[in-house]
């Protein structure tokens, strides 16, 4: 079972893995759209969480044989990732029903986590040699550590239809401390 999308009536071929990692950017951005749509925000929020969320994961995936940082090369450009959270935070408050707090939290929990790895590259953009490769291990064991809070979360619930909310949750309230301390940690 997957925690963070379990129950959501959505084409299982759009994610791989466990908790719903996405295959590819292009299917996430399909995914989150058809999300947002199916639980009523307005076609103009929709549209401009979506490319939001399609910017950040194309310059993600951009430009990765050049060892030029593209953070580095667009320094003067900073994605806001912030807006469409707190606003799918206040819905989340808002909501009533069970399928449409899992289907919020759980895009929440994947709008966290971009802007982890968005965090992430910031701070591997200031270290470099032996620091980076621990950096980086690090950040895999946080990683592993987190699915199984997630995991922890999900069971807890024994699969019922408060798991995906509890596992999205506690992925974000993991997620919310990563990125403090890596925030902390940058020069």
């Amino acid at each position: 079972m997957n925690p963070l999308t379990e129950n959501y009536g959505y084409d299982r071929h759009y994610h791989h893995g466990k908790y719903g990692v996405p295959s590819n950017c292009y299917k996430t951005a399909v995914y989150c759209a058809r999300s947002f749509l199916q639980i009523g925000i307005t076609a103009i929020t929709t549209l401009q969480i979506f490319l939001g969320f399609s910017a950040v994961t194309f310059l993600l995936s951009c430009d990765k044989g050049n060892p030029q940082s593209l953070s580095s090369a667009l320094s003067e450009w900073s994605p806001e990732i912030d807006q469409p959270i707190c606003q799918l935070e206040e819905l989340l408050n808002e909501l009533k029903e069970q399928q449409p707090m899992n289907y919020t939290a759980s895009n929440l929990a994947f709008l966290y986590d971009v802007k982890l790895r968005l965090t992430f590259q910031n701070h591997l953009d200031f270290i470099e040699g032996s620091a980076r490769k621990q950096s980086i291990e690090q950040q895999r064991r946080w990683l592993l550590q987190r699915e199984k809070a997630v995991e922890k979360a999900y069971l807890y619930y024994d699969g019922g239809s408060g798991a995906p909310l509890a596992a999205a949750q506690a992925s974000m309230e993991a997620t919310k401390k990563r990125i403090a301390e890596l925030s902390r940690a940058a020069p």
